[in-house]
């Protein structure tokens, strides 16, 4: 099972970094059809970050966002949210990784070769 699949019925992720037009116009759309249970939580401070960077002409590509999936930001006790977590989930299969990658084309890179990872077959 892939991590991003069409035959996902959820997806679970935590990160400190998220690309946003990354995920929300490329990434999304290969999760499956609608209805997918989507949660991605990131770091507050850097999602803050994050969005401060769209301009209203650009805020088009975030459509999605809170409404086929949800994007929330978390206040870590500590200096950041910096966990790195992907749960997939489809019928019968559930995928589940652990690395150091964000949730960017850079991130994922590094989690397609440094990975954790664990697998249930139903």
């Amino acid at each position: 099972m892939e991590l991003f699949d069409r035959s996902m019925t959820g997806f679970w992720a935590t990160t400190y970094n998220i690309d946003l037009r990354l995920f929300s116009e490329y990434l999304v759309p290969r999760l499956g059809n609608p209805p997918v249970n989507i949660a991605v939580l990131a770091d507050q401070r850097r999602l803050a970050h994050g969005l401060s960077r769209f301009g209203p002409e650009q805020l088009g590509g975030l459509a999605t966002v809170n409404r086929r999936w949800l994007l929330r930001g978390v206040r870590a006790g500590g200096p950041a949210f910096h966990p790195k977590s992907y749960l997939s989930v489809s019928p019968g299969h559930a995928l589940l990784l652990v690395g150091s990658g964000n949730l960017s084309a850079g991130g994922l890179d590094v989690l397609s070769r440094q990975v954790g990872q664990a697998a249930d077959r139903r």
